[in-house]
């Protein structure tokens, strides 16, 4: 049998980080689904906005939320499209 590399503390360590990641990561996503609700609300209000001016009227709503993550869910919810020829509505 090899030995190992790293001590059992440096072991322990490394799965607390591990088990502490998947959290973060079940909070971000419960809080992702609240706020893909809040942003199909406001594209079915808004048509015509795409994920930057949702991502201002949620600002202006009091939301603090990164343009990226706000990009990212449009894109999710199959609103976004290709670019400026055709048009895509939310629904």
């Amino acid at each position: 049998m090899s030995k190992s590399r790293h001590t059992e503390p440096q072991i322990i360590v490394a799965l607390k980080q591990v088990e502490a990641g998947r959290t973060t990561d079940e909070v971000a996503r419960e809080s992702d689904e609240a706020l893909r609700n809040k942003m199909m609300e406001l594209a079915q209000e808004k048509p015509r906005y795409g994920y930057r001016r949702l991502h201002v009227l949620l600002q202006r709503e009091g939301q603090a939320v990164n343009h990226k993550r706000c990009y990212r869910i449009y894109r999710e919810a199959g609103c976004a499209c290709g670019g400026r020829s055709g048009n895509t509505v939310c629904g």
